[in-house]
């Protein structure tokens, strides 16, 4: 069976890099993101770049409709920096109906609740934005 969290991530990586200035670099490959962009990543926020953006799926419910939670987990230096990445995700996802999120089938997509963090151990403000993926996934008992 697919790992169908793990495809919705990269998928999401995909879109939000065709779709704005997020930087994507599947996890599998070597290329490296350069020190000015802002990067997208699955799991948790790196250390570098000044600005990145660290993705991560949570189930919210299986049925009648599968809807998978993902945390936008965001840190910058620069309070602007960080809050464009905010609304490039938004820009992207807030509303959207139906489409391809990579081979994961969306059906929709909202902003569910957010809030400044703080700053972490480097000194970057952080906040993060999640959103419910309402999505098509087949189970044997349905």
């Amino acid at each position: 069976m697919a790992d169908y969290e793990k495809d919705l991530l990269r998928g999401l990586g995909e879109t939000l890099a065709a779709e704005t200035h997020l930087a994507w670099v599947d996890p599998d490959g070597t290329t490296p993101y350069a020190p000015t962009e802002t990067g997208l990543y699955i799991g948790p926020v790196p250390s570098e770049p000044r600005t990145a953006v660290a993705m991560n799926g949570y189930t919210v419910q299986m049925f009648p409709d599968t809807i998978i939670g993902v945390q936008f987990h965001t840190a910058s230096f620069d309070h602007d920096e960080m809050t464009r990445a905010a609304q490039a995700v938004s820009d992207a996802l807030e509303g959207r109906w139906g489409g391809m999120l990579g081979t994961v089938k969306l059906v929709s997509s909202a902003w569910q609740s957010g809030t400044i963090l703080g700053q972490d151990a480097n000194g970057r403000e952080q906040r993060t934005d999640n959103y419910y993926l309402k999505i098509v996934r087949k189970t044997p008992n349905r």
